[in-house]
């Protein structure tokens, strides 16, 4: 029941954002955000979800604990702005799941509450509590209306069979259990390799645990794979191989030399600075050690090659896919990558941004975006944090294209980021973009020309905010508040 009340407040609120959402360009809107979006529900979600009375007292308690901590976490995400509402992408993705939903209202009870959530990586996953969540970067990969359909099936499966809630009352049992308390007590009563004991020990939980979570995910593909067929939509074994190759993204190495396409800007870089010149920091970050495999104990999901071969036969013949709107993947591209900006991962928005350049985009809204890169590289070279925004990679996970990029990002001189960044500000591609936009680019060149002037830089933000009320520019705005 609280899960209806939920959905039905959340439903209202769609209506009246509506309007608003197709009057605009805007990619979305401050409102919009989750910590203002959904703030009736977060007060709804921490008085309604209590864990249900199971236990002896002690028992009681750790699940009590456990179980709060799940509902403090989705209620924190909620509060830091990890999710948002964009109408046209949740009715899209509301429609496929009422399409599954109400085919099977036999196995499902109550229909998800959906939340939007800005991350990139290729993902959707289950909070409990029907909470169901979805990532930008999986919207930005998946290719179909129906490959997304498998993957939202599969996160339904999960809530379906309770797999967020077990896993509190299996750590529960497990700490409170005679077994465990006799092993503790005999740790702490020898006189040897304690912590290596120790660790042991909740290794052998750890290995317990993750083989159980492993069961989890090839049950879900097939009560996944259930709900499709009950649904009439078909399934192909093809998608989960493909997920083989969603954290490739930084892998993919770019079509042209990196200093031509800064170019196109009039911006002219030396291919010396995109070689490591000196043992900087970027070099401590890496150990070279093969990182795309892991140990067989550490896995959570079973290889996609195993879940590929399990599912097989349960192909559909003759699919015809129904490719996601490209407004939908425009829309979620952008939040996307502005939200890898808004979180100081720099070299993965520009990356990406000269991705689409390979693949022809002419949206100058990415020219825009290289733009704030180039700021946010200077802005943070002058306080002293461009490592931390450079977000370094090992390079055992990118492209050697990727490894340039970040190499030349750290060796350049502040004086020349200044230079690039007011080159780009004269750029053509400025008379194609908005008011608010434009009004973006002047407060951060104001920003870099009064960086040692804290007081001027929060009256600028507090001008910002008053004369674009609606943008979510100012949630970027806010950071210059003091």
């Amino acid at each position: 029941m609280i899960r209806k009340l939920l959905f039905v407040a959340i439903c209202i609120s769609s209506i009246n954002s509506t309007a608003q959402n197709n009057s605009s360009n805007s990619i979305y809107f401050y409102k919009d955000l989750s910590s203002i979006y959904y703030a009736k529900q977060i007060d709804s979600l921490k008085k309604a979800l209590v864990a249900p009375k199971l236990y002896s007292k002690e028992t009681q308690k750790k699940y009590e604990e456990y179980y709060g901590e799940r509902v403090a976490s989705i209620c924190n995400a909620l509060k830091n702005n990890e999710y948002l509402y964009s109408q046209p992408i949740h009715a899209y993705i509301l429609n496929i799941l009422k399409e599954i939903t109400t085919n099977n209202k036999s196995l499902i009870s109550n229909e998800p509450l959906l939340l939007l959530d800005r991350n990139s990586s290729v993902n959707a996953y289950t909070c409990g509590f029907g909470v169901i969540a979805v990532n930008m970067g999986l919207l930005d990969f998946a290719k179909s209306k129906e490959e997304l359909a498998f993957i939202l099936a599969h996160e339904i499966s999960h809530q379906v069979l309770n797999h967020p809630e077990n896993a509190d009352k299996k750590r529960a049992e497990w700490i409170t259990s005679d077994e465990y308390k006799k092993k503790l007590n005999d740790i702490s009563n020898s006189e040897f390799q304690k912590l290596t004991q120790l660790s042991n020990l909740f290794k052998s939980f750890t290995f317990s645990k993750t083989r159980h979570s492993r069961f989890n995910e090839s049950v879900a593909d097939s009560l996944a794979i259930v709900f499709l067929k009950n649904a009439k939509l078909p399934f192909n074994a093809n998608w989960l191989l493909r997920l083989d190759s969603a954290d490739n993204e930084y892998k993919t190495d770019l079509k042209q030399e990196l200093p031509s396409y800064f170019k196109n800007y009039n911006i002219d870089i030396s291919s010396s600075l995109f070689e490591k010149k000196y043992v900087g920091l970027s070099a401590k970050k890496y150990n070279f050690k093969d990182t795309t495999t892991l140990e067989d104990s550490l896995k959570t999901h079973p290889d996609c090659i195993v879940r590929y071969k399990t599912t097989l036969l349960q192909t559909t013949p003759n699919i015809n896919e129904t490719p996601i709107p490209a407004n939908i993947k425009v829309l979620a591209k952008k939040i996307m990558l502005w939200n890898l900006f808004d979180d100081k991962h720099l070299t993965s928005c520009a990356y990406r941004v000269l991705l689409e350049k390979d693949n022809g985009n002419m949206d100058s809204w990415y020219d825009f975006m290289l733009q704030n890169v180039l700021f946010g590289l200077v802005y943070s070279s002058k306080q002293y944090k461009r490592f931390n925004a450079i977000n370094i990679k090992p390079k055992e996970l990118i492209s050697k294209k990727y490894y340039q990029l970040q190499t030349m990002f750290e060796q350049v001189s502040t004086e020349n980021l200044e230079a690039y960044f007011a080159e780009m500000g004269k750029g053509n591609f400025w008379n194609d973009l908005t008011p608010d936009d434009r009004a973006f680019k002047n407060f951060i060149t104001e920003v870099i020309a009064k960086e040692s002037m804290p007081k001027e830089i929060n009256s600028l933000a507090n001008s910002f905010t008053k004369q674009h009320e609606e943008t979510f520019f100012i949630e970027f705005v806010n950071h210059f508040k003091k």
